[in-house]
């Protein structure tokens, strides 16, 4: 009977529509959580971000960020500040389009250095800052990795120590001013005779 056929057909059609329908539900959904679990890594990633860069612009101390070329990527006001130049006259400059040649060569020698054996480096410096003044500092600085574990640069901060040098040497002098033997002070004794 050719309507049983017709009807066994249909049947067929109707489960087969009925897995595929089921299917594209199913695929959808995952869609959707994908997205919707897209979305939300993307929001906290913008929040680490900006959490990120509210805390490097709240760091008093001068901060800066290279790398691995020497050329900065970014710093904070503190540094801008200290070098009296806007973030648009450093972001892409390197060492020696920043500082004399003698200078940019010690920072990139130091970098260098870094570079070659990750980690940590610490180290005294005498810089000059934006209004000519000379300050003695602590550069700290570290690299920093890439998302393939790969060295990406150096991130740096300068800790100003001229007034605790100038301190130092004060105490310096007061101790050894407090050490010296003391010179022993004469005075006169007359002996009063009687005639």
């Amino acid at each position: 009977c050719w309507v049983c056929l017709v009807c066994g057909w249909i049947g067929v059609f109707f489960v087969l529509a009925s897995v595929i329908v089921g299917f594209v539900l199913r695929w959808n959904r995952r869609l959707a959580y994908e997205v919707y679990e897209r979305a939300r890594a993307e929001v906290a990633q913008r929040e680490q971000l900006e959490f990120s860069n509210t805390l490097i612009e709240t760091i008093p101390n001068p901060l800066f960020y290279k790398n691995i070329d020497d050329v900065y990527t970014g710093c904070n006001l503190a540094f801008q500040e200290f070098l009296g130049r806007p973030k648009e006259e450093i972001v892409g400059k390197t060492g020696y389009d920043m500082a004399p040649e003698e200078v940019a060569g010690k920072y990139h020698q130091k970098d260098r250095e870094l570079l070659d054996n990750p980690g940590r480096q610490e180290y005294e410096w005498k810089v000059k800052r934006a209004s000519g003044e000379t300050r003695e500092v602590i550069f700290n600085k570290a690299t920093f990795s890439d998302a393939s574990d790969s060295i990406a640069g150096i991130i740096g901060v300068i800790t100003d120590i001229t007034d605790l040098k100038k301190i130092e040497n004060e105490l310096k002098k007061a101790k050894e001013a407090a050490e010296s033997p003391t010179k022993p002070k004469h005075t006169q004794h007359t002996k009063h005779t009687q005639h």
